[in-house]
């Protein structure tokens, strides 16, 4: 519950924060609900919370044990919704988050920018959410990760991205944990 607490803090305190920012802005933290405990990324723009995406896949091999603590995303249905700061956003893996127009208007949503988002494990699996993401429109996936630092995988990664980008005609952009965070 404190540990709950202060995250709903923080994240009020960066909802607030982007209110005259255009970036979108990806925010990962565990998420309670009534059904369990997630691992997601929080899609924050414009002083308001704009969808949540849980992880959908869960590693449970070598020194990874996320199905101890988390439920999977994949099990989320198409369409859900999420309770988060009191209110009811879009909750799933299904999300596209379209990029805000930056004309002078200060105007409505361009439909060329839409970004998908996966964390961490998501982009290991044999056919990763963003294959989907891309196939709905997807131009700019981006991975929101925690993953540990061993030799060779910096490699590994750089691979997957840019296999993952190619293949899907989009920009994959992975952000990683900074030491002592992973």
């Amino acid at each position: 519950d404190t540990m709950a607490a202060a995250i709903d803090a923080a994240l009020r305190e960066r909802v607030a924060a982007s209110r005259t920012l255009q970036p979108l802005a990806l925010v990962g933290m565990p998420l309670r609900t009534p059904r369990g405990l997630y691992n997601v990324a929080v899609a924050i723009q414009g002083g308001r919370i704009l969808g949540v995406v849980p992880k959908g896949y869960l590693p449970s091999y070598r020194e990874f044990e996320e199905k101890r603590w988390f439920r999977e995303g994949r099990d989320v249905e198409a369409g859900a919704t999420c309770t988060l700061l009191g209110e009811r956003v879009p909750f799933g893996t299904d999300l596209l988050f379209a990029a805000r127009d930056h004309d002078d208007d200060g105007g409505g949503l361009r439909d060329d920018v839409m970004v998908g988002v996966e964390v961490c494990e998501d982009y290991w699996v044999q056919v990763p959410p963003s294959s989907r993401l891309v196939g709905e429109g997807a131009s700019i996936i981006c991975n929101l990760s925690a993953s540990n630092f061993t030799i060779g995988k910096a490699d590994l990664r750089r691979l997957l991205a840019q296999s993952q980008s190619d293949r899907g005609k989009c920009a994959y952009l992975y952000f990683a944990a900074g030491p002592g965070e992973s």
